[in-house]
């Protein structure tokens, strides 16, 4: 049984259903709902008391949220995907389902922002002809720290698979997470994650987070 340690979100009403909402913040100042602040993953309750370590008090199963620092749904519309994110959107193709980055005849990468002490995690779709093909990039502000590859990562070509990629006093822990494969690699000033395209195949990718842990 995990030791929760609570944080007034605010407090709301309850409707027939059993659905609460959370309407007033701490102060009683009218709000819709929680506002992201980039905390990681917060488990939110619901209590009838002030307090929900009485013994008295109600309280629901936590619901798991992931309060991302960044984060792209790379869906097409408005609301559904993060350009700014990105060190370019160049051959981006966001779809109904996935973005596509298209390949260009030559390899390339596009990065976002990756520091000491967060968590990436994202699925993609790759088809690399080599198992020695650069997939993705850990890097400082001017150099590259560690590349994950096809034989590393244990990734299987033209399937999706959901990596995740902890990083905690500059050791990342890769986790091929649909393909159950784990190592670690020191990743001394960590500031990008570098996502590769190969030379005459796209890379497809969705659900990228980065959250603090």
């Amino acid at each position: 049984m995990p030791t929760y340690k609570y944080r007034l979100l605010g407090t709301g009403t309850t409707n027939s259903q059993g659905i609460a909402t959370l309407n007033k913040d701490p102060d009683d100042q009218t709000i819709d709902g929680y506002t992201g602040v980039g905390a990681g993953k917060v488990d939110i309750i619901a209590s009838d008391n002030e307090d929900p370590t009485d013994t008295e008090a109600m309280i629901s199963e936590p619901k798991i949220i992931t309060d991302c620092r960044a984060y792209d749904h790379a869906l097409s519309g408005e609301g559904n995907h993060n350009d700014t994110m990105w060190s370019s959107v160049t051959n981006f193709t966001r779809g109904d389902s996935y973005t596509e980055i298209a390949s260009t005849g030559s390899g390339y990468g596009r990065t976002v922002t990756l520091n000491d002490n967060e968590c990436l995690e994202i699925d993609i779709k790759m088809t690399p002809p080599r198992t020695d093909n650069y997939l993705m990039i850990l890097k400082s502000a001017n150099s590259t720290l560690h590349i994950i590859t096809r034989a590393t990562s244990g990734l299987i070509n033209d399937k999706w698979q959901h990596f995740k990629i902890s990083i905690v006093d500059e050791i990342a822990t890769i986790t091929n997470e649909t393909e159950e494969i784990t190592y670690t690699a020191e990743v001394t000033d960590i500031a990008k994650f570098e996502l590769r395209v190969m030379a005459d195949t796209s890379t497809y990718f969705r659900e990228l987070q980065i959250y603090p842990i």
